[in-house]
């Protein structure tokens, strides 16, 4: 951030606390007293008050147009202004100056007055861009510093918009603030991958080796089952191989009439999470036989598929689970979390990954030590405080629910350092995900499906 003061962008100074009014002034005094003069003195010889007021009222039509004409023409520039004029208002309101108290003579009496001077105005500087606004603070020691460095919240609420990213260098902070989201949405057909990088927006890539496993939660509508339709047909076009466990029987379980390895009982649910353990293990011991095994790398290295393991509804499948134990006195819950637990933390070398989707992230039944190692996550729709807590933890965020299906919040570990504001894929109405999923495997919708319903060996 080594920039001069140009390219920080425009410093705000003390003196545009109301600085949007002033030009609003300007202009339309100048709108109306040009013409108003023009029309006086060109009807000076029969001046009356009839002259008069219909000057005036010529005049003020003139201003108007032309104030709206100017607005409409300059409307981008009067943002900016407006977006400086808040910035200067923090500041005021907010106390984050100095001032002087100076006594200058009075010629008329004895006593000197007294005036008040700024003696400190932060260095603030903004700038704008077709997608983002960068405001830039200078850290220089004063007792406000720490103030500058917890500002994320204020300035989301202030320009209603979403810090992506927080830079500190060369003594400056600058938060960096998304002010059109829309701009950088994809369509389902922009979802191509590159090696192991799943395009979600524009800019903005899950590398599924650097940032493993995903939490995808998202109530009612929000968009949920479509961004993870999305997702398996990005994988698919990655070559990965792909296990599908839904336990409400719902819109993922469909898919087993056009792909393999999709479940929807208990039991087949329980027996892939466990193969997938043992596969993993298996994974692990085929790398340390290759001639070319180095020590540190993954299955990247190798050129190994990835495989995922997509759970929808979590929290529902270990509910169930739950009713299970309690009714017959045993239940492959405890075993089921475990390998669970295996695959989140060492899953990642071997090119096993788990993608956990839920309506509610409940503490009760997805721990902090899982959740944890979901380093994509990602929430849509409406969400309690709570369920933003859950999904993202403790972060210094203003969360607002979405009105929009298909938006929500974002978080990439190691690829974005806040969270951020997510919109997902657009999906055309006629897009269908079957016959496009049974393009990918190059099969028709009638091929006969193949289900993982058997119990299995317990390895966990």
């Amino acid at each position: 951030m080594g920039e001069s003061p140009g390219m920080k962008g425009i410093r705000i100074i003390h003196g545009m606390k109301n600085l949007l009014w002033e030009i609003y002034a300007v202009l339309f005094a100048a709108c109306f007293l040009i013409p108003l003069t023009v029309f006086l003195k060109s009807n000076y010889p029969e001046l009356n008050s009839a002259v008069v007021i219909k000057s005036c009222i010529y005049s003020l039509i003139i201003a108007i147009v032309t104030g709206l004409f100017i607005w409409l023409l300059c409307r981008k520039l009067f943002v900016r202004l407006k977006d400086m004029q808040k910035l200067c208002r923090m500041v005021w309101n907010s106390r984050f100056f100095f001032t002087d108290t100076v006594n200058t003579p009075n010629m008329m009496t004895d006593k000197k007055e007294i005036k008040r001077k700024i003696a400190y105005f932060p260095k603030i500087y903004y700038k704008r861009d077709k997608k983002h606004i960068k405001v830039t603070i200078a850290l220089d020691g004063s007792k406000f510093q720490r103030n500058f460095t917890e500002l994320a919240e204020t300035l989301e609420q202030m320009f209603f918009c979403d810090v992506v990213e927080t830079q500190i260098k060369d003594g400056f902070i600058q938060y960096i603030l998304l002010h059109d989201i829309q701009r950088d949405r994809l369509t389902i057909d922009n979802v191509i991958p590159k090696k192991y990088n799943i395009p979600l927006m524009k800019n903005l890539e899950w590398d599924i080796v650097r940032t493993p496993h995903a939490l995808i939660v998202g109530g009612t509508g929000g968009g949920k089952t479509y961004l993870i339709f999305c997702i398996i047909e990005a994988l698919l076009k990655m070559k990965a191989e792909i296990v599908v466990c839904d336990i409400k029987q719902a819109d993922l379980a469909e898919l087993a009439e056009v792909m393999p390895n999709v479940t929807y009982k208990e039991g087949g649910i329980v027996s892939a999470i466990r193969r997938a353990t043992q596969e993993m293990m298996e994974r692990y011991e085929y790398l340390r036989s290759l001639p070319n095994y180095t020590m540190g790398k993954d299955f990247s290295y190798y050129n190994l598929p990835p495989k995922f393991i997509i759970v929808d509804e979590y929290v529902a499948l270990l509910e169930k689970m739950k009713k299970s134990a309690d009714k017959n006195g045993k239940a492959d819950r405890e075993s089921f979390e475990n390998c669970v637990s295996q695959i989140v933390l060492m899953g990642r070398q071997a090119g096993v990954f788990l993608i956990l989707a839920t309506q509610r992230p409940d503490a009760q039944y997805l721990s902090g030590n899982i959740r944890d190692q979901l380093g994509a996550r990602i929430s849509l729709g409406q969400m309690s405080t709570d369920g933003y807590k859950m999904t993202f933890g403790q972060v210094d965020k203003s969360f607002v629910n979405p009105t929009e299906r298909g938006m929500g919040y974002i978080y990439l570990d190691g690829t974005t350092r806040n969270v951020r504001k997510f919109v997902s894929p657009y999906v055309p109405p006629d897009h269908n995900f079957k016959e496009h999923i049974a393009q990918l495997y190059g099969r028709e919708e009638q091929t006969e499906a193949v289900t993982v319903e058997a119990e299995g060996e317990e390895i966990c």
